[in-house]
Parts: C-alpha cells; sequence; structure tokens
C-alpha cells in the first residue's frame, strides 16, 4: 500500500467511527477518574508490589529474574504463571519519571478507556452499529466489577479482563480466516492475561462456547476452533515456562485453604449473595461500591440488567444474543463452583480462594455490555417503526436514553472522592496518599547496606491503622518494608518471621540484640504513627535498654535502631577467619575468605538443598541446616573465593530466555506478515465527498 493509498485509508468511514469511540472512551476514562488524576498521592492501595522510587522499580522488576525471594530468609517465587510485562515495563518506565504513582494514574486511565475499545471492536464484529457498540463498550468499562478491581488496585484483573472481548475477537477472525496470525495473537493474549493466574479458567472456556455458537453445527468450523483453542495453549505454556520450572510452584495454596476457604465458603451456602453478580456488583467484595453508590439510585442500577434482558428475548435467534445471554448467565457459576468443586479449585496452582467468584464476573459482563449494544438497536428500530420521525434522530435519541442510564448506574465513578479516609473506610478510585518523606529518607542517611536484613514494626500481619493523615490505610501499602510497597532496596525479614522476633522482644529476653544480630538483623525501623495492638512506646523502652541496641534515627513518625550485633547475610563464628561479600543478587553470591583454620560458613537465607557452596568450582558437599538456615564445613585456609549459588535458577533461567525468545520470534512474525497483508491490500477508494473536484 503506498501512501495515497494509506491516506485513503485513513479517510474510511470505518476508521473514523474507530477514532470517534476511541476519543470517546479516554474522554470518559478521564471524566470517571479525574479526581484520581488531580489527586497529589504517591502510592496506590494495592495487593502487589508498587515501587516509588526508579531504583526500587528497577530491582522490582530485575526481581523477576530470579527464582529466590531476596528478602531476609527468602523462599521460592510462587505463582508465577504469566510473563511479568507489568513489571518489566515498570521498570523501564521508572527512570524516564513515571514512578511513584504517576504510572498507575496513567495505566488506570489506559485500562479503563482499553475495556470499551475492545467491547466496542468486538460489537462491530457482531454486526451492531457505532452507537451501540458504543455503548457496549461504555457499560464494559463502567461495571462495578471495574469499579472494584480499580479500588483493590488488581491491575492484574483489568487488564484480563479488558482482553477478554479481544479474545473473542480474535477467535472470530481465525473461524472466518484460517489465518494463522490469529492462532499466535490469541496465545499472546492468554499469556498476557495470565499474569492474573486464575484467568487461565476463564478465556479457553469462553473461547470454545463462542466456537460452539460460531461453528453453527458445522463440524470443520469446530475443529478450527479446536485448533485455535490448543495452539494458545501450547503459545501460552511456552511463554509461561518460569512457572513450570520453578520449585514449589503449587506451594501456595495451603495458605488460602487455610485463611479464606471457611468463611468464602460459608458466605456462598447462603443463596442471597447471588443478587451481587445479577446487579454486577462485585460478588464476595461489593462493600466498596455499596459504600459509595447514592442510595437513592439504587434502583437505577438494576436497570442496564433489565434492559439488556428484556431486549435481548427479542433476538433470540441471533446466535450473537444467545452467546452473550450465556455468558451473563455464567454470573452464577461460582456457587456452583464453590458448592460442588470446591477441592478442584483451592488446588489448582495458586487457586486463590477468594478469585474464583470475580473472574467469572468478567464474561459477565461482557455478555450483559453486548446485550445492551444490541438492545439500542432493537429500540431505535422499534420506535422507528412506530413514529414519524427522521431515522437519524430516532437512533441519537436512543443512544442519548441509555447513554444517561448508564452513567447513572455507575454514579460511584463520578460522584466519589479521589481517595478514601487513611484511618478508617474503604477508599475509592485507587486510594492514593502522599508518601512521608520520612518512610524513604532514614535508608538513604544511614547508608544502609543490603548485606543485612531490615525488621519492621510493625509486621503487615498485625494490620494496624496508620493514623497520621499522610499516611496509608494499612501499613503493607504504605510502610517501605513488606512486599506490597517498595520505597527502597533494602532485604526485609518477612512479616511472618517478624512476628516470631516481635514476640521475643516482649517475653522480656535480654539477649534479644544478640539473637537478632546472628539473624542479620542490623536495622529496626518503629512506626511511631500507627495505632498498633500494642504499646509502641514500650517497644522503643525495650529496644532501648538492649545492649548493642543505638536509636540512629528519630523522625516524627519513624524511629530507626541499629544493633551493633549484626552479622552480614554471608558470616562465619571463627575469630580466626575474615569474610568479605563482593558480590550478591538473590541467587548468587561472591565471598573471599581468608583464615588460618578449617572454617564453618552461615547463610542466612532458609535452609534448601538447592544452595550450593564451591570453590574453584568444586562444591563443598558438607551443608547442613542449622537452626533453619545454610551453613557449610570449608576444610581449607589461607584465601579462600567461595561462591553460593542456588541451583535451580539456572534451570529457571533457560525457561525464561526461552518464553523472551517465544514472545519477540512470535510478535515480529505477526508483525511482518501483517505489514505484507496491508502492503498487498487494494487501495480503498475514496468516498464521493473527498474526491477531488
Amino acid at each position: 500500500m503506498n501512501i495515497q493509498g494509506f491516506v485513503n485509508f485513513l479517510h474510511t468511514d470505518k476508521v473514523r467511527d474507530s477514532f470517534l469511540a476511541v476519543s470517546g472512551y479516554l474522554v470518559l476514562s478521564v471524566f470517571f477518574l479525574f479526581g484520581l488524576l488531580m489527586s497529589r498521592g504517591d502510592v496506590a492501595q494495592q495487593d502487589w508490589a508498587v515501587p516509588i522510587t526508579s531504583d526500587a522499580a528497577v530491582n522490582y522488576a530485575s526481581s523477576f529474574f530470579h527464582v529466590w525471594v531476596r528478602t531476609g530468609f527468602g523462599g521460592h517465587y510462587v505463582g508465577r504463571w504469566g510473563f511479568p510485562f507489568f513489571p518489566l515495563i515498570n521498570g523501564v518506565l521508572a527512570p524516564l519519571g513515571f514512578v511513584g504513582g504517576i504510572e498507575l494514574k496513567l495505566l488506570a486511565v489506559f485500562l479503563v478507556s482499553l475495556g470499551g475499545v475492545t467491547t466496542y471492536a468486538l460489537a462491530r464484529s457482531f454486526r451492531l452499529g457505532l452507537l451501540s457498540s458504543f455503548l457496549a463498550g461504555l457499560f464494559f468499562m463502567t461495571t462495578a466489577v471495574v469499579f472494584d478491581w480499580l479500588v483493590f488496585g488488581w491491575m492484574f484483573y483489568l487488564l484480563a479482563y479488558n482482553l477478554l472481548p479481544l479474545m473473542i475477537l480474535v477467535v472470530k477472525k481465525y473461524l472466518e480466516t484460517s489465518d494463522s496470525r490469529y492462532l499466535i495473537i490469541g496465545g499472546l493474549i492468554l499469556s498476557l492475561s495470565t499474569i492474573q493466574p486464575t484467568f487461565i479458567l476463564v478465556f479457553p472456556l469462553f473461547s470454545l462456547i463462542f466456537i460452539i455458537f460460531e461453528s453453527r453445527g458445522c463440524l470443520h468450523i469446530i475443529r478450527r476452533g479446536v485448533v485455535f483453542i490448543v495452539a494458545c495453549l501450547s503459545v501460552w505454556f511456552l511463554t509461561t515456562l518460569t512457572f513450570f520450572t520453578a520449585p514449589n510452584h503449587a506451594g501456595i495454596t495451603s495458605f488460602y485453604q487455610g485463611e479464606f476457604f471457611l468463611p468464602t465458603f460459608t458466605q456462598f451456602e447462603n443463596f442471597s449473595i447471588l443478587i451481587n453478580p445479577i446487579r454486577l456488583w462485585g460478588s464476595t467484595f461489593n462493600f466498596q461500591f455499596e459504600t459509595y453508590f447514592p442510595v437513592e439510585l439504587v434502583f437505577f442500577s438494576f436497570l442496564p440488567i433489565l434492559l439488556g434482558i428484556s431486549f435481548s428475548l427479542l433476538k433470540l435467534n441471533n446466535r450473537y444474543v444467545l452467546f452473550s445471554l450465556l455468558c451473563y448467565l455464567s454470573s452464577f457459576l461460582p456457587y456452583f463452583i464453590y458448592s460442588n468443586f470446591h477441592y478442584l479449585v483451592f488446588n489448582l496452582p495458586y487457586g486463590h480462594i477468594f478469585e474464583a467468584p470475580s473472574i467469572f464476573l468478567a464474561p459477565a459482563s461482557l455478555g450483559l455490555a453486548i446485550l445492551i449494544g444490541f438492545s439500542n438497536s432493537t429500540l431505535s428500530k422499534l420506535v422507528g417503526l412506530r413514529v414519524n420521525f427522521s431515522k437519524y434522530f430516532v437512533k441519537i435519541a436512543s443512544f442519548m436514553i441509555i447513554f444517561v442510564l448508564l452513567i447513572v448506574a455507575g454514579a460511584p465513578w463520578w460522584m466519589g472522592a479521589a481517595s478514601g479516609p487513611a484511618a478508617s473506610g474503604i477508599p475509592t478510585k485507587l486510594n492514593l496518599y502522599e508518601v512521608p518523606s520520612e518512610y524513604i529518607d532514614w535508608s538513604r542517611d544511614i547508608a544502609a547496606s543490603t548485606d543485612y536484613f531490615v525488621f519492621y514494626i510493625p509486621p503487615s500481619l498485625s494490620h494496624p491503622q496508620i493514623i497520621d493523615s499522610p499516611g496509608f490505610s494499612l501499613p503493607f501499602e504504605g510502610v517501605n518494608g513488606v512486599i506490597f510497597t517498595q520505597v527502597n532496596d533494602l532485604p526485609y525479614v518477612w512479616p511472618t518471621n517478624a512476628s516470631m522476633f516481635l514476640d521475643q522482644l516482649f517475653e522480656g529476653d535480654t539477649q534479644v540484640a544478640e539473637y537478632w544480630g546472628n539473624q542479620s538483623i542490623k536495622y529496626i525501623v518503629v512506626y511511631t504513627n500507627v495505632e498498633a495492638p500494642y504499646d509502641t512506646a514500650e517497644i522503643l523502652n525495650r529496644l532501648s535498654a538492649q545492649q548493642g541496641m543505638e536509636k540512629v534515627k528519630e523522625y516524627p513518625n519513624v524511629v530507626v535502631y541499629q544493633n551493633s550485633f549484626a552479622q552480614p547475610i554471608v558470616y562465619t563464628n571463627s575469630t580466626n577467619t575474615l569474610i568479605d561479600i563482593i558480590y550478591h543478587d538473590p541467587t548468587s553470591y561472591k565471598i573471599n575468605a581468608t583464615s588460618s583454620d578449617p572454617f564453618y560458613i552461615i547463610f542466612n537465607q532458609a535452609y534448601s538443598s538447592g544452595w550450593v557452596a564451591s570453590i574453584n568450582g568444586a562444591k563443598i558437599l558438607d551443608h547442613t541446616d542449622i537452626n533453619g538456615f545454610n551453613c557449610w564445613y570449608v576444610n581449607y585456609t589461607g584465601n579462600v573465593p567461595i561462591e553460593i549459588y542456588y541451583e535451580p535458577q539456572t534451570v529457571y533461567v533457560i525457561s525464561f530466555a526461552l518464553s523472551l525468545i517465544t514472545i519477540i520470534t512470535l510478535s515480529i512474525y505477526v508483525v511482518i506478515v501483517s505489514l505484507n497483508k496491508l502492503r498487498n491490500r487494494p487501495t480503498p477508494k475514496l468516498n464521493n465527498a473527498l474526491k477531488p473536484a
């Protein structure tokens, strides 16, 4: 296609309509999230890591190249199904200044509008007009499901949610054309979507359901559809090798069984819970939406559902309407899954107990969105047959009625505050707050070394609320010491271990500092602006009374102690041995040891047989477990170069490289084939209005 042909293509009705739709969704997304964009906050309430400095963002991204968690007394990384697209993108953008909330604001606007765009594209392929398709996209991007997931900071959910319409569209294109590009695109979409892993339950299932409807009983179309699903799963498998090669990848399920099984299952024993999926108010997490939804408008929240279902009954001969209706009815699936298949769900790798109900609201929302598009089309036709107005006027009137209804039904988007109160209540619009500088400054001021661990008080498991207004709703959303929010690169003691250390302090042990020092705990950071279940002043008194503990920094809300007994991550108890850590990353440590006698080296990470120590390539075979840590006996003297390495990392690196090569190769192939097809496409003719005089 030459330049003139490309210009002609841009002037086609299809491109013009798409440009108008995309522009409209972006404008509406900015309107709904205007309070978020104007907020001064840096960090969002999240269930996943939010680096708020460039260094932390880069280090967080690099952690995905390792199979061992770098934090104090770390363990295996678990549950990484999808390729780490988001963290790597964040690591690239952070040095350019897009970090600490800026990228989250832009990402929120992008993801909300993306849902409208992908649904619009699918609706147009279902032969709906511009206005009807626009309304379908508008509903999909403004459901309470999006609201709830945005409140929780579940960007991974939103990405998969927004890509579901695109997946169905790609299935449709492949069934129509048998173009191999769509096999690859479908696989890459599945890989990107399973960055939230439980969506592996949704995408293949609803792709298969669509294939059955689209085939209309034609066996060769069904076979083609099966090929599509198998190819997508194959691409997904190749791009997620890191999950299958990581050790103990399914180990997380037991925790979620114990923590969430009983309350969730009990909740689903009550049929009244089904009213929430009917309204699409966020399944088990509807409290956020109902908190901010004006009581006076509750009636309107039911109208989109009534509208979609009512008008769909007039077009049951349309297979796309039937498919959409079935998708909407899938909102009832969680009850039956929990009642009858809970053992299967709970034992899926990384099968979080509370996630299964939420993920089935994605196809339900999509189905209802398409039904609303068909409702607008049907309504305008019915009114046009009975009213003597122009066809154009009827279409606009029908569109405006449903448009206003959808805006009112999603009132919290534009009526809610920019963020909730810090000390109480559930926040809306991503809960952005400004990070107190002292949360970051202390580590810079004392030049804290990553050869030691940091113990943060309170540990996140105690869930006290920070009462200072610049703070955060929970410590794990604002404190720089746990996995959810990262403001520096200091390895911290895991919350479960931190709780144990806190108990030791209150038991009155006078040897706490020395004991903590043997665990490589050098810094103790106490947040004093919290409503804790214990006396913060008493903690400070007990720390100050410990021999070897020195208060080195005191801010209005943060107090930092330094432990003089602290040993580095790798150390020896031999007085005749000097150890120097030359280099370390999460899975590799290089040490120079100088000793006049054989000695023991202690490595303060959780004991695992995967850790090996070697001298000049020869493994040290005497590897033992000492109090839960790794210990080797080194029968050498003089200057001894020692390397400690986590052996499963080798397989992990190979699988990661293969996944990356697969993604790059397939993406390049799709781009080259698409450009060739575009180049060979006949030049579209100009519309009469655009032809030269």
